[in-house]
């Protein structure tokens, strides 16, 4: 324990040297390398996971793009967060579908190019009338469109890739780290006893 403290209070000062905490700026680099792995590490398997549900439902193009609830991904909290955010790690390894333009609507018929929009919201508040009278004039519920992924034709290089280098998983994360704190040790071990000899 004794000998944790020292790294950490390692100063070139106290040998006669100039005032650089040596032991702190090990110690802050290790942590962040520890946490950068970490991310690093689960946006991989959050990019291993999605293509390979990708690849396994052929989702190759536009067509047979797919929802995460087709892909059995949605309850993947990582997975959802990472596409909310449009992670860049993931999102150049994906392609998303972009949605058809949707049917107008008495709130968007003034956005209608080209259209009289008087017209555009007659027609749609008569479309909302038929709509309510099928459902026995009960409202329909909106559905956000989702948007469908796919991987591309220029992506599917990348991607098997990706699915021949497999997730990674926790195993292999905390190797990483123990190799980390390894060299930390050994740094700081190191710079422990050569400080006393140059100054």
């Amino acid at each position: 324990m004794q000998f944790l403290k020292d790294m950490i209070a390692l100063n070139p000062e106290d040998f006669g040297g100039a005032d650089i905490p040596i032991g702190l700026i090990l110690l802050c680099f290790a942590i962040g390398m520890i946490l950068a792995t970490v991310v690093i590490q689960i946006t991989n398997a959050v990019v291993y996971r999605t293509v390979k549900a990708l690849m396994r439902h052929k989702c190759t193009d536009e067509e047979s793009a797919k929802t995460l609830g087709e892909l059995r991904l949605a309850h993947d909290r990582w997975i959802a967060f990472a596409i909310k955010r449009e992670n860049p790690m993931l999102m150049r390894h994906i392609s998303v579908e972009v949605p058809k333009a949707t049917a107008p609507t008495a709130e968007n018929a003034d956005l209608t190019d080209g259209a009289d929009g008087e017209a555009v919201a007659e027609m749609a508040e008569i479309c909302d009338l038929s709509k309510k009278a099928e459902i026995g004039a009960k409202e329909a519920p909106i559905r956000p469109i989702e948007p469908k992924y796919y991987v591309s034709e220029g992506q599917m290089d990348r991607a098997k890739e990706i699915l021949s280098r497999g997730e990674g998983g926790l195993m292999q994360t905390v190797g990483l780290c123990a190799l980390i704190l390894v060299l930390y040790f050994g740094l700081g071990a190191l710079a422990t006893y050569l400080l006393p000899m140059l100054f």
